[in-house]
């Protein structure tokens, strides 16, 4: 019995560790769509808003994470190139 626990623990954490490699690899992906020389404000919305549909999809509940962290670090790149976008705070309850 302890060792199926055990088995099960394991298989769950190979699990997020999938998924949090994944989110990584990922985001830094979009990091690098964003960085491209001719990517104007327009498209950089565009590659925006397929992330976060991408990565909700992948870890739904999560639009308050995805907010704090990621859509925050996708702004900070494109605003040192320059590009300045107002996008919405989304306030989640």
């Amino acid at each position: 019995m302890q060792h199926r626990k055990q088995s099960g623990k394991k298989l769950q954490f190979e699990r997020e560790d999938r998924q949090l490699r994944w989110l990584r690899q990922y985001s830094d992906m979009v990091v690098q769509r964003l960085c491209k020389p001719d990517l104007d404000a327009g498209k950089a919305l565009v590659i925006i808003e397929e992330a976060r549909c991408r990565i909700l999809h992948r870890f739904p509940g999560r639009e308050r994470a995805f907010e704090n962290l990621y859509r925050r670090r996708f702004v900070r790149v494109l605003a040192r190139r320059g590009i300045i976008l107002n996008l919405p705070q989304i306030e989640y309850h």
